[in-house]
């Protein structure tokens, strides 16, 4: 029987043998050597003593044992490893009966691992005195040896993050973006701030996190596309309105994680970047590790509790965005819209809050093959290669007709013209046909003709929004969405390991 405890924020380094231990003992491993890594700080209880060791020191002692003999893998490498991994590792120290010498073993263990012995009651030792009893005696590496007797995310805490990504292999990331900090109080204000004077900025914050990482219990996670959401309705009629754990943060404060939120077809955690005024919600990210997993769309595939989700920013998009805060709403630049800016919504199409371009990629994936599809953008992807719908599918043209009215309202004032939809109509006459997926775009394109014939010249793409069905033709096009994400995520993956992932 042996206690375990540990000081709150410090991962501990040794564990008392119970007070009802009796007879002789001692830091004897099972090849009778004895342990003298690290801290010679001994804890002792009775005749047991165990001495402190390091973190290096712990993971050689693991990854050396009698199955790993003749590895050729460095130590430092597997310090890394271990480190950007979230592997603690953990000493065993074993006994057959009360008399008996330990027998100690070393092993590596998941962060999470460690996680659930605390939740569970299971505290650790400290200098000041043993605590739980437990049937083995469970020993973590002394907090002294700096950045290599840390987690991913306690050196994430220190402020380590680019020496973090470069140990990972993605040091060409950091030379592209420049090094990353964790966001001043400076743009913390401005993420807060109403956005009625300057909703151009939401576009800039859209910009600010595709250059942002973000940390959760040693997983990183570079954000490749995000589009921003006011909170404000008279700004935005998309707001945050069906999540049921809400990404308002305190006041003045930064919401990073994810949150279950509904999207019409269940619950989806999505992971978002929010103040108390706007909320941006991440598309595609890549997860930064061997895998290189890409994220694409609404959903987030795990869970990233927000209590232990830290964001970091590229320093040079911080003070990019620094200067375009401190411009007067009329010298704020203006670039031509693009329709791939507009982000993936399926309704109110008569409000103009639904064809604001606030969504950004990364620079290297601001291209229609390397970016999230929307309703818009599903058009334009290529017929028969993977991307799960031919061009005379009732989602491929249900999207043309959606782009004709997004480019109606970006480049022509709004009003749509029989000529803007005449290559639309050209091929809609030929390939439409009789059916369920059918009919929404049917209807939709039925009353466009009646409106071009009462109307003669234009119509009002957001006055004709409020009578007919666009998002009935939305949800049409948003069924073809995920195939092609799919399709899409592959090359995204391939560009990025390409140009940012070190062999």
């Amino acid at each position: 029987m042996v206690n375990a405890q540990t000081n709150v924020g410090r991962i501990c380094g040794a564990c008392f043998k119970s007070k009802n231990s009796r007879g002789a003992g001692g830091d004897t491993s099972a090849d009778g050597t004895s342990i003298k890594t690290g801290k010679k700080r001994q804890i002792r209880d009775q005749s047991y003593e165990f001495e402190g060791f390091s973190f290096s020191a712990a993971v050689k002692r693991a990854l050396t044992s009698s199955r790993c003999q003749g590895s050729s893998l460095p130590l430092e490498k597997a310090v890394a490893a271990a480190s950007l991994l979230d592997i603690q590792p953990m000493a065993l120290h074993l006994r057959q009966s009360t008399t008996s010498k330990a027998t100690t073993a070393f092993g590596l263990v998941t962060q999470d691992f460690v996680d659930d012995l605390r939740d569970v009651g299971i505290i650790f030792d400290t200098i000041h005195g043993p605590g739980t009893i437990v049937r083995a005696s469970l020993q973590l590496p002394d907090a002294d040896e700096g950045s290599a007797s840390q987690s991913t995310q306690e050196r994430v805490d220190g402020g380590r993050i680019d020496d973090t990504l470069k140990q990972a292999g993605f040091g060409k990331l950091v030379q592209a973006t420049g090094n990353y900090d964790k966001l001043d109080n400076e743009v913390r204000d401005t993420l807060n701030m109403e956005f009625h004077e300057k909703p151009n900025l939401l576009a800039c914050v859209a910009d600010l996190m595709t250059h942002a990482i973000v940390s959760c219990k040693g997983t990183l996670i570079k954000i490749l596309t995000a589009e921003a959401y006011s909170r404000h309705a008279s700004l935005d009629s998309h707001g945050e309105s069906q999540a049921s754990t809400s990404s308002l943060p305190r006041h003045g404060h930064i919401f990073c994680g994810t949150i279950p939120a509904a999207d019409g077809k269940g619950l989806k955690q999505k992971l978002t970047i929010a103040s108390s005024t706007m909320n941006t919600l991440c598309t595609c990210s890549i997860v930064l590790d061997s895998s290189s997993r890409v994220e694409i769309g609404p959903g987030f595939s795990q869970r990233l509790d927000p209590k232990h989700c830290q964001l970091f920013l590229a320093r040079p998009a911080m003070d990019k965005f620094k200067r375009l805060v401190s411009l007067s709403n009329d010298a704020l630049p203006v670039s031509s819209a693009r329709l791939s800016e507009i982000r993936q919504v399926t309704s109110a199409f008569h409000h103009f809050s639904t064809y604001s371009t606030w969504r950004r990629s990364f620079e290297a994936f601001r291209d229609v093959l390397h970016m999230p599809a929307s309703i818009f953008t599903l058009c334009d992807l290529p017929s028969f290669a993977g991307y799960g719908s031919n061009a005379t599918s009732a989602g491929k043209l249900s999207s043309q007709f959606l782009a004709v009215i997004a480019r109606a309202y970006l480049y022509h004032g709004g009003l749509v013209t029989q000529a803007q939809l005449s290559n639309f109509l050209s091929l809609y006459d030929v390939v439409v046909k009789e059916g369920k997926n059918w009919k929404p775009l049917s209807v939709v394109v039925d009353r466009m003709r009646e409106e071009l014939h009462e109307k003669g010249a234009a119509v009002d793409v957001l006055q004709f929004a409020f009578f007919s069905s666009l998002s009935a033709v939305a949800d049409v096009a948003g069924d073809s969405l995920s195939s092609a994400n799919s399709k899409l995520a592959s090359n995204i993956r391939e560009r990025f390991i390409e140009l940012y992932q070190e062999n």
